[in-house]
């Protein structure tokens, strides 16, 4: 993998220089044998051990490692689920009714410590909705007074 050079494009369509865009996220932006631009990022050790671990169980289950195309974490529950059960955990612990809103709306969760690695268009979408559910709550169409679900 080729590290992008700072004066190339940036590959996210914002039509500004690498360096002046998407440089200062921490993570790389690499190119491949096929001509395609992906993020690099970092493993730490944790990351790293978890799929390892994930790895062997991958084998012990099918019999040898997964093909490009399969996921490495067949056994866990469909997105929809995980995405529920994190609104539910997020009402419960008292956060904030426009990050569970921004959260279910786009799918990420932006914090101070991750918003840096996240992409411009996201977290512009991120924003959009935490303001859209502002607007919804002033104009009435939205009502999160109810109490954080115990």
């Amino acid at each position: 993998m080729k590290k992008l050079g700072p004066n190339a494009q940036c590959p996210r369509g914002s039509g500004e220089k690498y360096k002046k865009c998407c440089r200062r996220k921490k993570f790389d932006r690499v190119g491949n044998e096929d001509g395609g631009i992906r993020k690099a990022i970092a493993m730490t050790p944790e990351l790293r051990a978890l799929l390892q671990e994930q790895f062997e169980r991958f084998r012990k289950r099918f019999g040898g490692d997964p093909e490009p195309d399969e996921p490495i974490f067949f056994d866990q529950p469909p997105l929809e689920r995980s995405e529920f059960h994190t609104a539910r955990d997020m009402r419960r612990a008292g956060l904030a009714p426009e990050l569970v809103y921004a959260f279910e709306k786009t799918g990420p969760l932006v914090s101070e410590i991750n918003r840096d690695l996240i992409p411009e268009k996201d977290l512009e979408e991120w924003d959009a909705a935490i303001e859209e559910h502002f607007e919804k709550k002033e104009s009435g169409e939205l009502d999160d007074s109810r109490e954080p679900l115990k």
